[in-house]
């Protein structure tokens, strides 16, 4: 039997502009390139060098590495060794205000953040805020006070949160969230309540969530509710479309709460229970760009794009072959994330019966589009032909199979995920289907009269080698 390949063909591509799956109800994602062997904790994406071109950053281990785009990959530019505690987490942002970007990566073991400059040359050290007294798990910066300045705002690993402000010198704390019941799920900064300015969320894992706005040179509480159950994911989307982000909380009971501006406070616009909610993390927006909002969370098993209605959930996508996805986020039409092994993932949309087929190095246009079986494509008997050369023969009344080429003949059933190869019985991942009158094949079976086959899921793309 003829091996079939299961390759990973990393298309490298960084082209930030948006991309669209123009009025898709349905799509898949694609691999558009993964960067590997770096074992990343965190990453960002940001225009560090003032060249006008964003760079890809990446902390792992002890140090920051910043990497550009040569036309073919992502090379280490810069790197930013010597980071004792380990990174934790990182962002960019101008938190001094002097107009530059700055990066900031937060540590572990004890946690402070260090902000890092560029002098046109390289990276410097500019400064460090005091210990937070736990791990760095995440940071953010925003102009909370609304003075002109950015300010950061961070998780650590016990749960708690700070809000640290520039005074001229160094960072102040000036708001601090300890001891309050469960851990933070999220903190994130947005215009919840359509006024022009920004918002402080947070939800806790012990079933809370939170809206705080800078009022009197302090950050107090608008907003609290206390949805049922264990707080899993907490994300900011659209749910029905009106132009105003609602506030949308899952639960490991299976729960989804969506709470939104009413003009003068939040009410609950949806409530669903659906064993699809079963998840563990979760970002939004629009990532096919048909103008409503996704949900995409990590699942057993890998990745799951859904749409939620105002009585259901629509499930448009599912990704299996990206085991263990953590540190979700979307930009310009792309969702970008770590494997378990910490390499780094950009997917971007396609239409869901979107697929690609190389003959000898050459692309090739089907003259039957393949069918879906369990995440795999199936291929006509008339394209097997054409391009391959066997006969295929259906018996409609056994649904019997058979394949006749120059490299002996192969036996098969409709339905059946066995087949005989020149008298030795196989097994197959998927078998055989009929639909419509038209016989299609699944891979292994292909396999049996090409020099090579490799399909790549991460690329829905069949290569093969007569």
């Amino acid at each position: 039997m003829r091996p079939i390949v299961v390759g990973l063909c990393v298309v490298m591509m960084l082209a930030f502009g948006a991309l669209a799956v123009t009025g898709a109800s349905a799509m898949a994602l694609i691999e558009e390139f993964v960067v590997e062997d770096i074992s990343g904790k965190a990453y960002a994406v940001a225009d560090l060098t003032h060249d006008g071109v964003p760079e890809l950053i990446v902390g792992s281990n002890n140090s920051v590495y910043i990497m550009q785009w040569d036309g073919s990959g992502f090379v280490d530019r810069w790197q930013i060794p010597g980071i004792a505690a380990g990174v934790a987490s990182l962002t960019v942002g101008d938190v001094d205000a002097d107009g530059l970007p700055d990066l900031l990566v937060g540590t572990g073991q004890a946690g402070s953040i260090i902000i890092f400059g560029f002098d046109g040359q390289d990276f410097f050290r500019k400064g460090e805020t005091d210990y937070l007294w736990s791990a760095v798990d995440s940071i953010l910066v925003s102009d909370v006070d609304g003075n002109g300045w950015e300010d950061i705002l961070a998780v650590t690993s016990s749960g708690g949160a700070r809000l640290l402000q520039w005074n001229g010198l160094g960072f102040d704390s000036v708001w601090r969230l300890e001891g309050t019941g469960g851990r933070v799920s999220l903190l994130t900064v947005a215009d919840v309540n359509d006024d022009g300015v920004d918002e402080v969320i947070y939800g806790l894992s012990a079933g809370k969530v939170a809206v705080l706005q800078w009022l009197d040179d302090e950050l107090v509480p608008i907003w609290e509710n206390y949805p049922w159950g264990t707080v899993s994911a907490v994300t900011l989307m659209d749910v029905d479309r009106d132009g105003v982000l609602d506030i949308v909380i899952t639960t490991k009971q299976e729960m989804l709460y969506a709470y939104g501006w009413n003009g003068s406070t939040f009410e609950l616009k949806h409530h669903l229970s659906d064993p699809l909610l079963k998840i563990s993390e979760a970002v939004a927006g629009d990532l096919d760009g048909d103008g409503q909002d996704e949900l995409i969370s990590v699942v057993d098993g890998g990745l799951r794009v859904m749409q939620i209605t105002r009585a259901s959930i629509q499930v448009i996508a599912d990704v299996d072959f990206i085991p263990g996805a953590s540190e979700l986020r979307l930009g310009s039409g792309r969702l970008i994330l770590f494997d378990a092994a910490g390499a780094l993932h950009s997917l971007r949309p396609v239409p869901k019966d979107f697929f690609e087929l190389v003959v000898a190095e050459e692309s090739m246009e089907l003259a039957q589009p393949p069918i879906w079986v369990e995440g795999q494509p199936l291929l006509s008997a008339t394209d097997v032909t054409k391009i391959l050369g066997p006969m295929v023969f259906w018996d409609a009344a056994s649904n019997g199979i058979t394949i006749i080429g120059n490299q002996g003949f192969v036996l098969g059933q409709v339905g059946s995920n066995k087949m005989t190869v020149n008298g030795e019985e196989l097994g197959l991942t998927v078998a055989p289907v009929v639909d419509d009158d038209v016989v299609y094949l699944p891979l292994e079976m292909i396999a049996e009269f090409a020099t090579a086959l490799r399909w790549q899921p991460q690329l829905r793309r069949v290569e093969l080698i007569p």
